[in-house]
């Protein structure tokens, strides 16, 4: 709390022409610079808490890498917290036209979902049996039993709450059934798009799409 406190004590996010300007700090003054053209990724965050009291925090990713000021103070505190209505505000003087409220969320497929329980199936099978065969007590055993079902329910809530959108020249992936965050990038942004397909997927005609803007990538996600 002190270190929240001395750090965006006077927090100011300002447009500045065509850049946005952050300031905060009260024993260090902080204050960077970040080119709205530059922005690659937009990052929303909403936590269980947040939710609760309808709150969110924005972070950008830009070109240039992590080494620059403006990309540091962009990953890191961009919007570190504001009222879930005032983000449609800060999203229009970040790129014009990025209204949250209208997007057209798809889900991700059943297939994608048979894919995912079988996953956590498999990983909570593995770890039961490196668990029963490194312990080799009953009591080891019959504490692992329910990892297979517990990472499968893992898997399925995590599926239920993973979604996407391709259209306004954007896309958007949302992830996260508890920890929810919001993925934008935009078609002039997008640097490479990795389709991968395993003999499996193949089979079950489903795939993993990703796309980097610049180094800052989407996650994974299958879609049929």
């Amino acid at each position: 709390v002190l270190w929240s406190f001395l750090r965006f004590w006077g927090f100011r996010l300002e447009r500045a022409g065509g850049d946005l300007r952050i300031t905060a700090g009260l024993l260090t003054r902080t204050s960077a610079t970040i080119p709205r053209r530059r922005i690659q990724v937009i990052a929303v965050h909403e936590s269980v808490l947040r939710r609760l009291m309808d709150r969110c925090s924005v972070r950008v990713k830009t070109a240039g890498g992590a080494a620059d000021q403006h990309d540091r103070a962009g990953a890191s505190w961009f919007a570190p917290i504001l009222p879930r209505a005032r983000l449609p505000a800060l999203l229009e003087a970040v790129r014009p036209g990025l209204d949250p409220e209208s997007v057209s969320w798809r889900p991700l497929t059943t297939r994608a979902r048979n894919r995912m329980i079988r996953r956590g199936l498999l990983t909570g099978c593995l770890l039961w049996l490196i668990l029963g065969v490194t312990v080799r007590q009953w009591w080891a055993a019959a504490a692992g039993a329910p990892l297979p079902l517990l990472l499968a329910w893992m898997e399925y809530r995590a599926w239920r709450a993973a979604r996407f959108s391709v259209e306004a020249a954007s896309v958007r992936v949302r992830t996260g059934a508890l920890d929810r965050r919001t993925l934008t990038t935009f078609d002039d942004r997008m640097q490479v798009i990795t389709v991968r397909r395993s003999p499996l997927d193949l089979l079950k005609r489903i795939a993993s799409v990703r796309v980097d803007a610049a180094g800052a990538g989407l996650p994974d996600r299958a879609i049929e």
